[in-house]
């Protein structure tokens, strides 16, 4: 399944007269507010310390500059990405949203930057393990992923053998399956939290030799859906 990335652009259906008058409104105001979820690297993350990065939030930097205006982040979730962009809480959102026919009906999209698709993300001792979708979609294997968003609609659409698992949170260090850059998705297994506080700790790469290479080496949930 690939997936077509862009930034998210409130124009709504409203057509052109309303783009120039929300322009204005930027350019007046010298504020871009700017809906991410800062947790889909390599496009936009907020780590526990420190500013949003990534190359969505540059570019948004770059947009707000070429305006003469500053970036306000509004944080948001996969879940409640068109909801709080539907409510005028930001005038764009970016940070890998999926072109879905769903947000097209709601907003229009700039042109797309990338394209990407659904992958496993596995620790790398297991990575024989888990080469296709047969070999993960048994109950035995659980993964995660974040609520709301493409990742959570994807995994009733492949083949299930059993009932989907709860939506886990957005942090945690625990084998996922997902998008490129670490996005964790869903797999059918006994209803059930998939995050405890235990399980939660920093992800450093390993230095370690693996059958992986140094550009897969993931040996831990990038917090990046």
């Amino acid at each position: 399944m690939m997936k077509k990335l862009a930034p998210l652009v409130l124009l709504a259906v409203a057509g052109g007269a309303s783009a120039q008058s929300h322009l204005d409104k930027v350019t007046q105001q010298k504020k871009l507010e700017v809906c991410t979820t800062g947790d889909y690297k390599p496009y936009t993350f907020l780590p526990e310390k420190g500013d949003y990065e990534g190359i969505d939030i540059e570019m948004a930097q770059s947009l707000a500059k070429s305006l003469g205006a500053e970036v306000k982040w509004v944080k948001t979730s996969w879940k409640t990405l068109m909801q709080d962009f539907n409510a005028g809480k930001c005038d764009i959102a970016m940070g890998g949203i999926s072109v879905t026919l769903e947000r097209q009906k709601q907003a229009f999209f700039a042109e797309k930057l990338d394209t990407d698709g659904k992958i496993p993300l596995v620790r790398c001792s297991d990575v024989k393990k888990y080469r296709t979708i047969a070999q993960i979609n048994k109950p035995s294997v659980r993964v995660i992923e974040p609520a709301g968003g493409t990742n959570e609609a994807f995994a009733p659409r492949a083949p299930a053998e059993s009932e989907a698992d709860a939506v886990a949170r957005q942090y945690g260090d625990l084998p996922t399956a997902g998008r490129s850059q670490g996005r964790r998705d869903d797999h059918p297994t006994p209803l059930k939290r998939c995050i405890s506080k235990s399980a939660t700790r920093s992800c450093a790469p390993s230095t370690r030799k693996n059958p992986c290479s140094t550009a897969r080496r993931l040996i831990c949930c990038r917090a990046t859906t």
